[in-house]
């Protein structure tokens, strides 16, 4: 719900591709950054080198 409400969902089911034009792609990277934030936030200190290697929220969201 979380996710949904601040209208984020596209980043962890691949809908919302990282975008090829510079003028977005700080706002994208923006919203994966805070939703990696949001999981990380969740997820137990012993775990969190399995999470280390993922680029985005949606590798996360998936091997989650």
């Amino acid at each position: 719900m979380f996710v949904k409400d601040k209208e984020l969902w596209g980043h962890l089911d691949g809908s919302s591709k990282a975008p090829i034009d510079p003028k977005k792609i700080d706002s994208w990277e923006s919203k994966n950054a805070y939703i990696i934030f949001w999981l990380q936030s969740y997820i137990k200190p012993y775990m969190m080198n399995n999470f280390l290697s993922f680029i985005t929220s949606m590798e996360m969201w998936i091997y989650l």
